[in-house]
């Protein structure tokens, strides 16, 4: 992907980013390079290299800035992405700390929540599972789930798809909904990279 900046009324070549695919069409890395006006030849710039461990939640494996007095990419900052229903809905950063070596949230950035004003994949959420099993069913307080899904990932979505809470589910497969108000939701749980969804009323 070939991109431009806009400067003085006119356009200039900025750079462009390759991406490589796995089999299943997701981003598996990301290669970036700047274009030098002068040379007019691209020049790497940075490196980003995805690994997805369920279908949910992608990390950035590495994310490299490329160093030109010493020719090679340095591991500076890695992100990670959580998803539901196929969107983006929190990115967190993470740099080195170039004395200890070890792992720090971003002081400019470390948590991005991502909003959306339109729908989740309708098709998406009213996929019903029959082997989820919700009760009592209305609900005041707690959602408890018959089948064993501990650990699972779990959203409550409003029926026009905005996210509501999210978390991950206990060793008791219970889900505290008294936060949130009165009315129709979905539950969705994604587990080994499957969507089971199911909906239930807070009363």
């Amino acid at each position: 992907m070939v991109f431009y900046a806009y400067q003085a009324s006119n356009w200039y070549k900025a750079g462009k980013r390759d991406y490589t695919f796995n089999a299943n069409n997701q981003k598996t890395r990301m290669i970036f390079y700047g274009f030098d006006q002068s040379s007019q030849q691209y020049q790497p710039t940075a490196r980003d290299e995805y690994l997805r461990t369920n279908g949910i939640e992608m990390d950035t494996l590495y994310s490299q800035l490329w160093s030109t007095g010493l020719s090679v990419y340095d591991t500076t900052v890695k992100r990670g992405y959580k998803y539901t229903a196929g969107h983006l809905i929190k990115l967190f950063s993470y740099t080195k700390d170039a004395i200890t070596k070890t792992w720090k949230p971003d002081p400019y950035g470390s948590i991005i929540n991502y909003y959306y004003d339109i729908p989740l994949s309708v098709g998406h959420i009213q996929k019903e599972k029959s082997n989820l099993t919700l009760y009592p069913n209305p609900a005041s307080h707690e959602l408890h789930i018959l089948e064993d899904f501990q650990q699972a990932a779990y959203s409550i979505l409003s029926t026009d798809g905005k996210l509501i809470q999210h978390g991950i589910l206990n060793d008791q497969n219970r889900i505290s909904i008294e936060s949130i108000a009165k009315g129709g939701y979905f539950l969705i749980l994604e587990t080994n990279g499957q969507t089971i969804s199911r909906m239930f009323h807070k009363q």
